[in-house]
């Protein structure tokens, strides 16, 4: 089994498709291209925070993501974790060239690796699927609760909603129109 973080399937459109096709187009041409890191959990961002920019809390969640060796985003602030980036090995300068036409982007001074795909939305457009795998999210039917990202995952409150909207902003997920229950 693949690792999560090393599986192109789980990464976003359209980057998803570029990763794919720039794989296997590499192969096809002799060249050697892997995805390194794809999409990460808040919990594999904040082992990256303690590895590349140390173990204290202020290290972890407020240290600018520019003092950390190599830069890291804070976690619930990083593209990876909505699978809008790709730490690339092997072809990157060929991979970037090839799939540039498409989007692809290189958005961060330093880090050839790292790759984006400009314009690319981090809101869900199918209002029928449930955001972030999140039973009873509209269109799922059932009873939502208020989600809030704590320091070390999203942490579930006791309200109960029907109806309403979700909505990932920067990392966290707010819910709107929200009706109590009981």
């Amino acid at each position: 089994m693949v690792a999560p973080s090393k599986d192109p399937n789980l990464l976003a459109e359209p980057l998803r498709s570029i990763v794919i096709d720039g794989i296997a187009e590499a192969k096809r041409t002799g060249r050697s291209l892997s995805l390194n890191s794809g999409r990460r959990s808040i919990s594999e961002q904040i082992r990256l925070r303690r590895q590349n920019c140390g173990t204290t809390r202020w290290a972890i969640y407020s240290m600018p993501s520019g003092k950390c060796s190599p830069p890291t985003a804070k976690p619930g602030a990083s593209k990876h974790q909505t699978g809008q980036a790709a730490d690339m090995s092997g072809a990157k300068d060929w991979f970037y060239e090839r799939y540039k036409s498409r989007g692809l982007i290189r958005p961060v001074r330093g880090e050839d690796w790292h790759f984006e795909v400009s314009g690319q939305v981090p809101v869900q457009s199918d209002p029928s699927r449930p955001i972030l795998g999140v039973p009873g999210a509209p269109g799922t039917g059932g009873t939502v609760g208020e989600f809030q990202v704590g320091r070390n995952a999203l942490k579930r409150t006791g309200l109960g909603l029907i109806g309403g909207v979700l909505v990932l902003v920067g990392g966290t997920l707010i819910v709107k129109q929200q009706i109590k229950l009981g």
